[in-house]
């Protein structure tokens, strides 16, 4: 799997995750992408 790959099936999931996730779906995301340093630019802006 190539990284685009990759990266089109990380944000799928989190499309998906953001549409119907359980919180504790939704709470894991945030984690997940707080330990990785993604920022919301929502939340910044």
């Amino acid at each position: 799997m190539t990284i685009e790959e990759r990266k089109n099936a990380i944000l799928a999931k989190i499309t998906e995750i953001k549409q119907g996730g359980s919180d504790e779906e939704k709470q894991d995301m945030r984690a997940a992408l707080d330990l990785l340093g993604v920022t919301n630019e929502e939340e910044t802006a």
